[in-house]
């Protein structure tokens, strides 16, 4: 009777298992497809449904990296920062070593102006990798909300020789020289991006600008011209025109005043 009993416990406890081994295969099996479905509609931006799949994915395992991360990106897409940075501060928890989830925990602290939160986190990120050149970038970014322009000059300089082909670094750093009142700098700078690519319309935009300030009226005329051939449905078209107007008036009015002073 009692090896009868033991087999029957046998039996039992193998079939359980059995039970429970199915049910942890299921799980795993609806979770990878929900977390395959998010990160398609991601890339589809199919923000609201990613969401649905991603908080999926989490339900059924809260320590899903992947997924946080996923989910925390798709709230920054949607513009929910202050969800993203509470997903992000979570997997900041499951894996402290990333130094992607500090940044993008950062973008989104810029995004909410909380600049000084933001360099707490991309201090950390630059710590984990000294050349990692997108958070040097939003460090940056911190600094001239904070309206610290010298160490923003810094980081964008320190940036540069990381990544010397890195525009954005470029353009940030023209474009501070410009709020500085230093168009000669600016105008170094945007020539060093327009080497780089000779399309990049913001470049292009940054050297008008920068010559019209130094006064050579010529010179920023054939750039406004460029921007405006190449971009003519800009929301800065309307100034260009003006602008443009404007400095043709100058050079007749400086004709016209040059005869009378002759005669």
């Amino acid at each position: 009777m009692g090896k009868v009993l033991e087999d029957l416990k046998k039996k039992l406890g193998s079939a359980t298992g059995a039970k429970i081994e199915q049910k942890t295969d299921e799980k795993n099996h609806e979770e990878y497809k929900s977390f395959i479905r998010a990160e398609a509609m991601k890339l589809n931006n199919m923000f609201d449904d990613a969401i649905e799949e991603y908080k999926k994915v989490l339900k059924l395992n809260p320590h899903h990296l992947e997924a946080m991360k996923g989910l925390g990106v798709v709230y920054k897409y949607s513009s929910e920062n202050e969800k993203a940075l509470e997903i992000f501060k979570k997997a900041i928890n499951e894996m402290p070593f990333d130094k992607v989830i500090y940044n993008e925990a950062a973008s989104c602290c810029i995004k909410l102006n909380r600049a000084e939160e933001a360099k707490k986190l991309l201090k950390k990120a630059i710590k984990l990798d000294k050349e990692y050149s997108e958070a040097h970038f939003n460090l940056a970014l911190a600094h001239e909300i904070l309206e610290e322009n010298e160490l923003a000059f810094k980081v964008y300089t320190k940036l540069i020789e990381i990544r010397p082909s890195y525009i954005p670094a470029y353009n940030n750093l023209g474009s501070l020289h410009l709020r500085e009142g230093d168009p000669k700098e600016a105008l170094k700078v945007f020539k060093k991006i327009l080497k780089i690519n000779p399309e990049f319309l913001k470049a292009i935009l940054g050297a008008a600008l920068s010559y019209d300030k130094l006064g050579e009226f010529s010179l920023a005329s054939r750039y406004y011209k460029k921007y405006i051939e190449k971009k003519p449905s800009s929301d800065n078209a309307v100034y260009i025109n003006e602008r443009l107007e404007d400095i043709t008036n100058k050079k007749s009015y400086r004709k016209h005043a040059h005869l009378t002073l002759v005669k």
